[in-house]
């Protein structure tokens, strides 16, 4: 089954059909996350790969709501055990297991400008 966005008629949701992420998925990657999703990691989206969330070796989907940038060396870390991968909100949460997952801020400024107590 693909799903297609309204627009352009180009599948956004691959299922188990197809590995490699698109031209597309990497467009959505980069609104959303603008580059890598490890936290502190400041490798911008057009250095990255696209990583599957659960990972494709696991089950994982090639599905626009399950792909997120990770640099290579990132990647490459998570693929090998060396960190686990969580979506969080919208977003991937990352941990080398020595503390609870945490998302990446750095290319989100805006969010470190907002004050909690603020109200809305």
């Amino acid at each position: 089954l693909a799903v297609f966005d309204d627009h352009s008629n180009r599948p956004l949701y691959l299922g188990r059909s197809k590995r490699i992420a698109t031209a597309d998925h990497r467009i959505v990657c980069h609104a959303r996350d603008r580059g890598c999703t490890r936290p502190n990691c400041t490798q911008p989206g057009y250095r990255c790969e696209v990583h599957h969330c659960p990972g494709w070796a696991g089950g994982g989907r090639t599905d626009a709501d399950a792909l997120w940038f990770a640099c290579p060396r990132d990647h490459a870390g998570e693929t090998n055990g060396h960190y686990t991968t969580t979506p969080s909100n919208g977003r991937l949460a990352w941990s080398d297991g020595n503390g609870p997952p945490e998302i990446n801020h750095a290319h989100h400024p805006d969010e470190l400008l907002n004050d909690p107590d603020d109200d809305p």
